[in-house]
């Protein structure tokens, strides 16, 4: 049960108030569309560790967490459970900081740092954000104000994520992209990109292997080259 812990309300703006609430308390998202890989909870987990709480999570009124999911899930894992929560309660119009007096400039440099880090390591699941977004855009929201724009949203409206059906060529084409694989190394962010557009050629074109979708965004880019350049480029890796 959320206590109540109010300060004088002189000290607080119009429209504000505070409570605590037990960690063990709150509610995760069930239908948070972003994955935890391994090394995005190891990251949230060591920063917990290392530089405490330090981001406001956010609640909707049936006190459910919509945006900090994985420090939430860690809190968990770290045995925070029986930690009282400060919940402040606000209409959206005076902004909510989380101030730390604590840090040296060098760790608090550290956990900007790590804080950032830790929001890349984690993948969106396209499926269930395309059956949102469609959600959204049937409730007459703004889709760019979830940050995607047009180019990015516009496949995700159009997706039925229908798995194509596997047959005995696409076995011996996935099969045939395995010989020779070679890995390339790129940020997470860099992935997210381009498997953002290898989703949009597999959405118009199912039978498509992931593999397949890179060569054909790789084709396309080399059409805006030179002869000379595609040329000059070969003969740089050939030495």
């Amino acid at each position: 049960m959320a206590k109540q812990e109010q300060p004088p309300m002189s000290e607080l703006p119009k429209g504000v108030s505070i409570e605590t609430k037990k960690v063990s308390e709150l509610l995760p998202d069930d239908g948070n569309v972003r994955l935890r890989t391994k090394r995005n909870q190891e990251a949230i987990n060591r920063s917990l560790k290392r530089f405490g709480a330090a981001r406001s999570l956010v609640m909707d009124k049936k006190g459910v967490i919509r945006a900090g999911n994985g420090t939430l899930e860690q809190l968990g894992e770290l045995e925070q459970g029986d930690v009282e929560a400060i919940i402040v309660k606000t209409d959206g119009k005076t902004p909510v900081i989380v101030q730390r007096d604590d840090w040296s400039d060098a760790e608090a440099t550290a956990y900007a740092i790590a804080d950032n880090r830790s929001s890349e390591l984690a993948e969106w699941s396209y499926e269930d954000m395309a059956a949102q977004m469609r959600e959204l855009n049937a409730e007459g929201i703004e889709l760019e104000d979830t940050g995607f724009v047009e180019y990015e949203y516009a496949p995700l409206l159009k997706a039925e994520w229908t798995p194509p059906a596997t047959t005995e060529n696409t076995k011996e084409e996935q099969s045939n992209e395995k010989v020779g694989a070679h890995p390339v190394q790129v940020s997470m962010d860099q992935r997210e990109r381009f498997m953002v557009a290898v989703h949009v050629l597999r959405i118009e074109n199912a039978e498509l292997t992931e593999g397949q979708a890179l060569r054909l965004l790789s084709e396309a880019y080399l059409e805006t080259r030179t002869p000379e350049e595609i040329a000059a480029a070969e003969a740089g890796d050939a030495e």
